[in-house]
């Protein structure tokens, strides 16, 4: 399974068939597996979001609230998620993503279903060579009725409602919820007091 992984991402990237084999045995004799997989994981989110929207494939279908809640039993379920940076560069992650522990923790309680994140210290490089250290400071939230909400973060979490994501079944087997998020963090405040993203709930 990993293999083949291997395989997709690399022509993903433009590797052609003859040099992907060599590729592939490269890595495995290079790179533990945890790392492999790690790799592997983030090329498969980032072209997940890349056909998020697109509605030509047949595939993705949209999923409303109440449809997703009926088919998921009560329970806290661990959840892989990506934070992507919006305007020219949405393909590429948000330094943002690197401000929430993984994975992130569904609840699903009947009457009341959210998403937690726990935030952390992140760290980014200047272009000038410093390291520069920091977190989140606050959250808003736009909901997928369009409604912009501040959401406190206590005991460094943050609790989102499910119910103001946006679902698109992918496959049988892959749904994504997404929602855009508006955050301030103590990491090149100056320059950037602001920013807006994406998250992407795979479920």
């Amino acid at each position: 399974m990993i293999e083949s992984d291997l395989y997709h991402y690399f022509a993903s990237i433009g590797i052609n068939e003859q040099q992907q084999r060599q590729a592939v045995t490269g890595v495995f004799d290079t790179a533990d597996i945890d790392t492999i997989q790690k790799l592997c994981q983030k090329e498969k989110m980032h072209l997940r979001y890349e056909s998020i929207g697109k509605n030509e494939s047949k595939e993705i279908t949209k999923l409303t609230y109440e449809q997703l809640c009926n088919s998921l039993k009560k329970g806290i379920y661990q959840v892989a998620f990506s934070i992507y940076r919006q305007g020219k560069d949405w393909k590429s992650l948000s330094m943002a993503d690197q401000g929430f522990e993984k994975p992130a923790y569904l609840h699903l309680k009947g009457d009341k279903n959210y998403l937690e994140l726990a935030a952390r210290e992140m760290k980014a490089m200047t272009k000038g060579g410093a390291m520069l250290s920091g977190h989140i400071q606050t959250v808003k939230c736009r909901s997928s009725k369009d409604v912009l909400t501040d959401f406190p973060i206590q005991d460094k979490k943050i609790q989102i409602p499910f119910e103001d994501f946006e679902f698109e079944q992918l496959s049988e087997t892959e749904i994504t919820g997404q929602i855009q998020l508006f955050m301030t963090s103590s990491v090149g405040k100056k320059r950037m007091p602001e920013s807006m993203a994406t998250l992407i709930l795979k479920i």
